[in-house]
This record gives structure tokens, C-alpha cells and sequence, in this order.
């Protein structure tokens, strides 16, 4: 039970209701470390490989592929606004290296689900 009302919190505070230009509202990731964003994605999984829900998983996997399209540069890099509005200066490789990480343990979990 524990787990599950800090999976809840941590839903309600790193996430916000988004509704694309076209398209359904959903809850997308805010703007933050995204390095700390895939730490807290390992969590989500360890969740879901016990109780089966799998709500947290889905925005995770929503958010991500929103950002795949507008989050994006030209160089393929993201930046850490995943809806698109904002630019970062920089990139960290950090940041870079957390999104492969996030898109790759989502890609065995859609494989898993299978």
C-alpha cells in the first residue's frame, strides 16, 4: 500500500494534464530532470510486476511518445520539455542517456505485455 500512494503522489506532482493540439488529453510529464524522470520509470515497473496496474506506465509511454515528435531538435537530441514548448540552451548527455534508457525499458515492457 505503501508503494502505491507514493506511485500515486508521484504521479499527481511529476505529471500534468496536457491536451495536444489534436488529439486526447492525457497526463504528460512536466519539465524536470530527466535523468531522475527514468529513475523514477524503474520504480513504476517494479509497481506494475506487483500489482498490475499499469496507469503510471501508460502516461510514462504517452509522454514519451509525444516527446519523440515535438521534443526533438533537427540533431535528434531532446530537450527536457517534453511537450514541445520550450528549448534547452544546452544538452546534457545525461538527459540524452536517460531518454534511450526510458524508451528501452518500455519497449521490453510493451514486449512483455504481449
Amino acid at each position: 500500500k505503501d508503494a502505491q500512494a507514493i506511485a500515486a503522489a508521484c504521479h499527481n506532482y511529476f505529471f500534468m494534464e496536457f491536451t495536444p493540439g489534436q488529439g486526447e488529453p492525457f497526463r504528460m510529464l512536466k519539465k524536470g530532470d530527466v535523468w531522475f524522470t527514468a529513475v523514477m520509470l524503474r520504480g513504476f515497473i517494479e509497481l506494475y510486476q506487483v500489482d498490475g496496474n499499469k496507469v503510471y506506465l501508460d502516461s510514462f509511454a504517452r509522454s514519451l511518445d509525444y516527446a519523440w515528435t515535438h521534443a526533438r531538435e533537427d540533431n535528434g537530441l531532446f530537450n527536457t520539455d517534453f511537450t514541445g514548448k520550450s528549448c534547452d540552451n544546452r544538452k546534457w548527455l545525461l538527459t540524452q542517456a536517460a531518454m534511450v534508457e526510458m524508451y528501452a525499458r518500455l519497449a521490453v515492457f510493451a514486449n512483455q505485455s504481449l
